[in-house]
């Protein structure tokens, strides 16, 4: 099948005929018409530019949406004037614009989370809606999507941080139509790790972090919730009374982000 691209309205044509003679070739939207009663004449070379083919160009004028339908008869300069005894048809399809829009679970607003799918869906153009698609962030070049060719597309987007982010599509089908959208959405959440900044004791055994956080020790290795809750929660600086050989000590902030174990030993 040959597609032309939404609102195309001509297209042109080269007719590649095989002959010992030089030939003369014309074109209708007719079926099976009389040689002389074809509207259109070609343009035929005299010689073969490809060393085995002459070549004949047109335009085919006249083209809309479906199929159009043309047929070609050639006949050659021989004294004997041998024409094709049957029409060659040729067939283009006129295709409808590519859409695309984005759909769920393709991320908008505001988000608190590092990791997001995008997906867009295709419709229309050559092939209802099958098409390659391809994404660009914040106006670097595009790549294309992994799971893309089809209808439905998609592209996992992982270890986010937290910022504004925009996403161009842009979505080709076989005809060379092409059709784009934008997701835009925020991340606004802080996905970093809690940070180790000091370690000393006084009358109880400190530990300072570079945010906010809730801190628990044990003797032995835990897992955060079953430990000993450190003083100070929803804080930077964080005590626990001395008197243990080695603290196991996990921490989070609130947005769930764990501060990497640490192990003291006093």
């Amino acid at each position: 099948n040959i597609y032309l691209k939404s609102g195309q309205t001509e297209a042109y044509v080269t007719v590649l005929v095989d002959d010992t003679n030089e030939v003369e070739c014309k074109s209708s939207k007719q079926e099976g018409a009389r040689y002389e009663n074809m509207e259109s004449e070609l343009s035929c070379t005299d010689y073969r530019p490809d060393d085995k083919n002459f070549h004949c160009d047109t335009v085919l004028t006249g083209l809309t949406k479906g199929e159009n339908k043309f047929y070609f008869k050639c006949k050659d300069k021989s004294p004997d004037r041998w024409e094709m005894s049957t029409d060659y048809e040729f067939i283009l399809h006129g295709t409808e614009e590519l859409t695309v829009a984005a759909i769920n679970p393709s991320p908008f607003g505001i988000i608190f989370n590092d990791a997001v799918a995008l997906a867009v869906a295709t419709e229309e153009g050559a092939e209802n809606g099958r098409a390659v698609c391809s994404y660009s962030l914040n106006g670097r070049q595009f790549i294309e999507f992994v799971n893309t060719g089809g209808k439905t597309h998609t592209q996992s987007q992982t270890n986010l941080i937290k910022g504004s982010y925009k996403y161009d599509i842009l979505c080709k089908d076989i005809a060379r139509n092409e059709a784009s959208t934008k997701i835009e959405f925020k991340v606004d959440v802080d996905l970093e790790e809690p940070r180790l900044i000091h370690v000393f004791r006084e009358n109880s055994l400190f530990i300072i972090l570079n945010e906010e956080t809730n801190c628990e020790y044990k003797s032995e290795q835990f897992t955060f919730g079953n430990g000993i809750k450190m003083t100070e929660q929803d804080s930077t600086v964080h005590s626990a009374p001395l008197g243990l050989a080695k603290y196991h000590i996990l921490c989070q902030d609130s947005n769930g982000n764990d501060l990497e174990p640490i192990e003291i030993i006093p």
